[in-house]
């Protein structure tokens, strides 16, 4: 059964009366466009005026991200704005279209402190034959509530939406319980100002094991006042569920997932000698890592564990090739049988535990390299002749996974430990980050006559997966990691002449701002996030 993504079909209302705007009426996110043979939507806005005199004013659409969204009104151009006359008692509809699918919000504000009313239906339709549709009505902002949702049956979905009706930005916090009121998790994110969040409850929450088969509530709290909506869908029939305010208190999560990000860095005319450092997000700064910085050596390649306490690199200090730091204790540790002086290591990727590092070596052959794993329990190497097959197959930029089963390296070629298999993806790339489970691979390709851009395979599903606003047509994204909860992606972007680390969250669809980390004289790259 086919399902439509959530941020289509949502509809909500945003009610702000600020100042001097006590009557501007705030709309449900309209969905647009599609496939005109297929599945394609269609918004429809009424206004009706119950005064006695004439009423005007003006419609704003805007996208998600706060910025203006363009639609076709009654069938004429692309606009973002456009203007409405209602006579005493006239009620007037206004059919909104568009070409691909594109949602947002508008918002409808008459002239001086005259009221309008306003509703909307928005539809689903499969060709000219309508599938779905709901009513919107205004709803006013609340600082906390919450939503039953639950998704059993086969089908069977509860769909959110969360809107931002500020202009600065939101602090969102969402706990989800079962329906014996046990937390089972949480979740934060960031709504940008007039920013909006629609999702499945299994996509807020896709790692809780049996979510498709769980039913509960949500809590939702904010930093500021939020609207919200619950639509339960049955394959593509879906009705409102009513939002309750006031919520029950959170407990937020024990997670370092995303929190920490190492990169290497060097300041041009300063020093050519390449660093690295650790930013915090919840910081929101550089944390100093003297122990680390070698004046007169070069340092990279990072790898940082779940936690964010190890850090596995490389250098080209006498005392090896490859060194694990821990930042907890400030302190290096030791790597017995692991580094041999012969021979150059580079590369590392370490395991979310901590346990495994796979490293790129040249100790079996010259040119090119081969890929090598170190157990520290064991202090043993492996070999993986599986992998790296005859002498002067390339190989080389390893990234494993959380536990240590699965390493994939140059070209997505994936290796399982396990089974001691070797198995080619079926999409090329470099400079590839796979997530601790196992189940996503993020990587740089080339896209068309494009410079490098950032990709997302699921290996469960053999697909691509959307990843909405992280590329610039005009930038050279390249060395993406992600998360150990595969929810953010870290990676190197070059805009603006220079190269620096930008953070995407694939829940919002959004870049994250990383205030502290980027330094204007300095080249930043090769992230490793935890």
């Amino acid at each position: 059964m086919r399902r439509i993504a959530i941020c289509h079909i949502i509809a909500l209302v945003w009610l702000v009366l600020p100042r001097g705007l006590a009557q501007t009426q705030y709309l449900p996110q309209v969905a647009v466009g599609g496939d005109a043979g297929g599945i394609n939507f269609v918004t429809t806005l009424f206004l009706v005026n119950n005064s006695s005199e004439q009423v005007s004013g003006a419609a704003e659409l805007f996208a998600g991200n706060g910025l203006p969204l363009e639609v076709s009104i009654d069938g004429a151009g692309m606009n973002s704005r456009f203007a409405w006359s209602l006579a005493a008692g006239e009620m007037r509809r206004f059919k909104l279209t568009g070409g691909t699918i594109t949602s947002g919000w508008m918002r409808i504000i008459p002239d001086g402190e005259k009221a309008i009313g306003a509703s909307a239906i928005f539809q689903l339709l499969e060709g000219e034959k309508l599938v779905s549709q709901a009513g919107v009505l205004p709803s006013p902002p609340l600082q906390s509530a919450t939503i039953v949702y639950d998704s059993l049956g086969q089908g069977t979905n509860t769909g959110v939406a969360i809107a931002n009706p500020n202009d600065q930005p939101n602090d969102i916090t969402v706990g989800l319980f079962d329906k014996d009121g046990k937390q089972v998790a949480s979740l934060e994110f960031t709504l940008p100002a007039r920013g909006h969040l629609a999702r499945f409850v299994t996509e807020l929450f896709p790692n809780i094991r049996g979510i498709d088969e769980m039913e509960g509530s949500l809590a939702i709290k904010g930093s500021l006042a939020f609207s919200a909506l619950a639509l339960r869908f049955e394959g593509l029939e879906f009705t409102a569920t009513p939002v309750i305010g006031g919520a029950r208190p959170i407990t937020l999560a024990s997670t370092e997932a995303g929190r920490f990000i190492a990169f290497t860095y060097f300041i041009p005319m300063r020093t050519a000698d390449a660093k690295v450092a650790l930013y915090d997000r919840k910081a929101k700064r550089v944390i100093a890592l003297p122990e680390i910085d070698d004046p007169f050596g070069v340092e990279g390649d990072p790898s940082i564990t779940a936690d964010g306490r190890l850090i596995a690199f490389t250098t080209d200090r006498s005392s090896g090739n490859i060194l694990l730091f821990d930042v907890e204790n400030r302190s290096f540790i030791d790597l017995p049988g692991m580094n041999d002086p012969a021979w150059p290591d580079s590369q590392p990727s370490i395991s979310a535990d901590g346990r495994f590092i796979a490293f790129s070596s040249q100790r079996r052959s010259r040119d090119p390299q081969d890929v090598f794993l170190y157990d520290r329990l064991t202090a043993q190497l492996d070999a993986l002749p599986e992998l790296n097959g005859p002498p002067g197959t390339p190989q080389g930029h390893p990234t494993i996974s959380g536990d240590g089963r699965f390493i994939v390296v140059e070209s997505n070629i994936l290796f399982d430990r396990q089974t001691r298999t070797v198995t080619r993806l079926p999409v090329g790339g470099v400079e590839s980050s796979i997530s601790a489970d196992g189940r996503f691979l993020v990587f740089a390709a080339r896209s068309g006559d494009r410079q490098l851009d950032v990709f997302l395979f699921d290996i469960q599903k053999n697909s691509l997966v959307p990843l909405p606003g992280l590329n610039d047509p005009s930038a050279n994204d390249r060395g993406p990691s992600i998360s150990s909860d595969g929810r953010f992606i870290a990676f190197e972007s070059e805009r603006g002449g220079r190269a620096t680390v930008l953070l995407y969250d694939r829940l919002t669809g959004l870049l994250v701002p990383l205030p502290g980390l980027d330094d204007p004289g300095a080249e930043e790259g090769l992230p490793s996030i935890s």
